[in-house]
């Protein structure tokens, strides 16, 4: 699970057609940030900026008497996914994705303008 704060997500992929980048956070179903691109000349990182909200937290939940209800947490990192899409016809190969915080995504950068 990600702390709240400033994040990148270097997806490094390389597409003859149009694809969409995108980041969502799972425990709320919600789109955090979004990228589209054309097409990419080759292999390259694109970067993908957003700021992950606050975890949520899940109820503790006991119960009464002798029994006792110990829910398994979520496991790490589960919180934040990213998504990369094709409309379809498009040849597409993602070799990896990578999420760093803002402050260390500096080797990110010049790779991404690379890419674009």
């Amino acid at each position: 699970r990600l702390p709240r704060g400033s994040y990148v997500a270097g997806i490094r992929l390389s597409s003859n057609g149009p694809v969409s980048l995108q980041v969502w956070d799972s425990d709320r179903q919600e789109l955090i940030a979004q990228r589209q691109l054309p097409s990419t000349p080759g292999e390259g990182v694109v970067s993908v900026p957003f700021d992950a909200p606050t975890p949520l937290k899940r109820p503790s939940t006991e119960g009464t008497g002798p029994f006792r209800l110990m829910p398994v947490q979520p496991p790490p990192n589960d919180q934040i996914e990213v998504r990369v899409y094709s409309p379809g016809g498009t040849a597409m190969y993602v070799s990896s994705i990578t999420v760093l915080t803002s402050s260390h995504a500096q080797d990110l950068v010049a790779d991404a303008h690379a890419a674009c």
